[in-house]
């Protein structure tokens, strides 16, 4: 498993940015990725409403299939 940690220091001071859409501007897939947001687990349902801010820590791993 592959862990990315995502910046949020493209957005600006003072917005939020819904957590896929920060994952899409990363080139993630939501699909294939489980993600922390300031140390917490987020589910998925939760990825199109969550919000996030300039400074929060966002860190996604990456799921890879193979056999």
């Amino acid at each position: 498993m592959s862990m990315f940690v995502i910046s949020t220091d493209a957005i600006p001071e003072g917005e939020t940015m819904s957590l896929v859409a920060l994952l899409r501007a990363h080139d993630l897939s939501p699909a294939t990725v489980m993600v922390r947001v300031d140390g917490k687990v987020i589910q998925k349902q939760q990825l199109e409403t969550l919000q996030v801010a300039r400074g929060t820590a966002v860190k996604a791993y990456l799921f890879v299939g193979g056999g």
